[in-house]
């Protein structure tokens, strides 16, 4: 890689997930365009998709990452299939938060997606994951859902899985829009049990409890405010979990404290 891309990569690794981190990776990603070394494009692109997917700023990844998924179709043995396969799942998750794309668009994705890991010899849970997603976000079949959640959980784990907390607070995600919410709430308080972490848990654990608790007056809402909106005020990428956060607020706090909290983060509803 180029001396001066790699010092704008590293400079953009050495800052928290935010849009100063996602800026300075696009910096890199223009200077390797303007060196044309395909490396070093490559390797800039790879961090911006992630800097800007874990930043809060996801539909800025769909160009990018598309130009590394045909470089790597073109010629496989040059680039890193683990960073594509990477990129793939981020992408993937994002798929029906994008206005432009249609639902026979998501289903054609979602089959290169799958063929891609077949290809690869790779799990299919992150492929299902993605499915199951889509499928709940678009109003799709719950059919499908609950077959597709079958299969992955009887499907075996490998290193290009999903980590094994993300996997579960997922699951508990599915078990609340399958209405099995007494398993979910069960399995979601004992997550935030346990030290298991990752980037986006347990910050999403705590939002996702209380969407459920404000649902059924659960009076286990306070607890999971208080506790979580700490987590989740540093990075937009939490930006639905503040939401959250600002309608418990709304309903049970005061007009300064939901008054403080939107004048902290409204400009991240406008970015994201």
């Amino acid at each position: 890689m180029n001396p001066k891309v790699r010092a704008l990569i590293d400079e953009s690794l050495s800052l928290p997930y935010g849009k100063s981190r996602k800026d300075l990776a696009g910096r890199a990603v223009r200077e390797a365009d303007v060196l044309g070394d395909n490396d070093s494009r490559f390797g800039a692109r790879y961090e911006f998709v992630r800097a800007a997917v874990f930043s809060g700023f996801g539909e800025e990844a769909f160009a990018p990452f598309t130009w590394c998924l045909a470089a790597f179709e073109e010629d496989p043995s040059r680039y890193d299939p683990w960073r594509v396969v990477w990129m793939y799942k981020w992408m993937a998750v994002r798929l029906y938060k994008h206005a432009s794309i249609s639902r026979q668009q998501i289903a054609d994705t979602l089959d290169k997606f799958e063929n891609f890991f077949r290809d690869l010899g790779l799990s299919q849970r992150p492929v299902l994951m993605q499915r199951i997603r889509n499928e709940i976000h678009t109003g799709g079949d719950v059919g499908n859902v609950e077959s597709w959640f079958e299969k992955f959980l009887d499907e075996p784990r490998d290193q290009y899985s999903d980590c094994a907390v993300c996997e579960q607070i997922f699951s508990v995600w599915v078990r609340f829009q399958l209405g099995d919410t007494k398993r979910a709430f069960y399995d979601g308080f004992q997550l935030l049990g346990t030290e298991r972490k990752c980037i986006e848990v347990p910050t999403f654990t705590y939002s996702m409890l209380l969407t459920e608790a404000i649902k059924s007056d659960d009076k286990r809402a306070a607890r999971l405010a208080e506790r979580g909106y700490p987590l989740a005020r540093e990075n937009p990428l939490f930006s639905t979990a503040i939401a959250t956060y600002l309608e418990w607020s709304a309903a049970n706090g005061s007009a300064d404290v939901v008054s403080r909290m939107w004048s902290e983060h409204f400009r991240w509803f406008l970015d994201t």
